[in-house]
C-alpha cells in the first residue's frame, strides 16, 4: 500500500506516507516495550527449536538407547558370542518413532559360523524399505586389528517416499542419541550395499586390507 502512496500526487500522497511512517514508528516503540534484544534472541532460538522438532516430529525409543549401550560393550570369552553385530532399527507403523527391529538383530554367535560375514549382516537391510543400524565392524589396517561402529541408513530408491522422508528429517536427532559411533554409511541403491563402498568409508583399501576376515 505504500508504494502505491508513494505514486500519488498532491496532498493525499503526503498525507499517506506520513500516516505509512507513523505506523512503522508505532510498530518499532511497541517492540521496543514489550521486548528486550535478549527477549527476541530467546524467542527466536525459542521458534527455531520448535521448528526443528516439527520437521522430525518422530520419537526415539528407550529401547534404541539401550541396545546401542549394549552393542557398545566388549565382553571376554563365552559372553562375547552375546554381544550384538548389528542392531537395527525402523520407523514405526505410524511413523511416529524409531524403534529396534528385533527380528533381524544380530548377535556375534550368529554370524560365527556364516561363511560371509558381510554378506549376513548386509542381508539383513531390506531392499525396498528405510532401516537405521549400527554394525559393529571389524576390519584390518596396516597398523591393527580394529572394530567400530558403523552408522547405516538404508533409504532404497523403491522405498516409499513419505518414509525417505521422515527417514532423512530423523537422522541427525537419532545421531545425537548415538554418540561416538565414527563411522557412517548410507545405502540408496544396489550398488551401495558393496563391500567396497564400506572399505571407502573406513579409509579406502589403501588403508583397509582386510574387513571380517576377508581381504579387500
Amino acid at each position: 500500500m505504500c508504494s502505491q502512496l508513494r505514486t500519488t500526487g498532491g496532498k493525499s500522497g503526503h498525507s499517506g506516507l506520513i500516516c505509512c511512517e507513523r505506523g512503522r514508528v508505532q510498530i518499532r516503540a511497541l517492540l521496543n516495550r514489550f521486548f528486550t534484544v535478549q527477549g527476541i534472541n530467546a524467542l527466536l532460538s525459542s521458534v527455531s527449536e520448535q521448528a526443528a522438532g516439527m520437521a522430525s516430529g518422530v520419537a526415539i525409543d528407550d529401547e534404541v538407547i539401550a541396545y546401542y549401550n549394549l552393542i557398545k560393550v566388549r565382553r571376554q570369552g563365552e559372553d562375547e558370542r552375546e554381544r550384538f553385530k548389528l542392531v537395527i532399527m525402523r520407523l514405526s507403523e505410524d511413523l511416529k518413532s524409531i524403534i529396534v527391529d528385533h527380528d533381524n538383530c544380530l548377535k556375534v554367535k550368529d554370524v560365527a559360523n556364516t561363511g560371509d560375514v558381510f554378506k549376513t549382516v548386509i542381508s539383513k537391510l531390506p531392499s525396498k524399505e528405510c532401516r537405521y543400524a549400527l554394525y559393529d565392524c571389524t576390519y584390518e589396517t596396516k597398523e591393527s586389528v580394529k572394530e567400530d561402529l558403523v552408522f547405516i541408513i538404508n533409504a532404497p530408491d523403491d522405498a516409499s517416499l513419505k518414509s525417505k522422508m521422515v527417514c532423512a528429517s530423523s537422522k541427525v536427532d537419532l545421531r545425537k542419541k548415538l554418540p561416538g559411533v565414527k563411522f557412517e554409511w548410507q545405502i540408496n541403491d544396489p550398488a551401495d550395499r558393496d563391500v567396497s563402498n564400506l572399505v571407502e568409508k573406513l579409509g579406502g583399501k589403501g588403508t583397509v586390507k582386510s574387513l571380517e576376515g576377508k581381504r579387500v
